[in-house]
């Protein structure tokens, strides 16, 4: 096995090794994991295994950047994956789902795997297919969400923004949005769905799902 190989193996068995190879590799500067992104990253690891997940954290800690990065992460070891990501701002998720790309890309590049690659820019930086028809579908969860769905992950990263806490009809349509059409967007029931937030409201997507909104556990 050469060096490369090595390496590529690590990557796709040891997800905290990932995140510190990449940054290391693509951002030229260390992860500095503390205790939250450890367990993060465990929680992370038993997603398949509950299929619903609430994580409640502040802002500014990296649990975007750990999201991000568990996202191409489930790329690298199946490239068919097709994940929808969501988040309150479609500008946000956009510019996140365009980092995700970056990361695939030097990935593909870095260890040759042309099914990383991408094959079409559906909606600009919203969606895109790589060479093994896996996809990526960025939305804004202020927003009705049609179109393709998904058969790996579905994550809501912030689906509140702070300023909804002012607004209990904004709350409620956010709320509404997700069972009325994001949800449904899974490809079947047994799609991983992660909802990863900052609290900003009694009643914002985690307190309406942990009161039992969506009739889910």
């Amino acid at each position: 096995m050469t060096q490369l190989e090595l390496e590529l193996k690590m990557c796709k068995e040891n997800f905290m090794f990932f995140i510190g190879y990449c940054f290391m590799h693509i951002y030229k500067t260390p992860f500095v994991f503390y205790d939250f992104h450890k367990q993060l990253i465990d929680m992370l690891m038993h997603l398949n295994d509950s299929k619903r997940m609430i994580i409640n954290a502040p802002p500014r800690i990296g649990k975007t950047e750990i999201i991000k990065h568990y996202i191409a992460w489930l790329f690298l070891n199946n490239p068919a994956s097709t994940v929808m990501y969501v988040s309150y701002d479609a500008s946000l998720v956009a510019r996140k789902n365009s980092e995700i790309q970056d990361i695939l890309l030097w990935l593909a590049d870095r260890f040759d795997i042309n099914a990383l690659r991408m094959r079409a820019k559906n909606d600009g930086k919203t969606e895109w297919t790589n060479n093994a028809t896996g996809m990526i579908i960025a939305r804004g969860s202020g927003n009705n969400i049609t179109g393709s769905g998904c058969s790996t992950l579905l994550v809501l990263d912030d689906p509140n923004k702070p300023s909804d806490r002012t607004s209990p009809k904004v709350l409620s349509k956010r709320n509404a949005i997700f069972t009325s059409t994001i949800r449904n967007r899974i490809n079947n029931p047994e799609v991983p769905i992660l909802v990863i937030q900052q609290r900003i409201a009694a009643n914002d997507l985690s307190g309406f799902l942990l009161a039992g909104g969506s009739n889910e556990k």
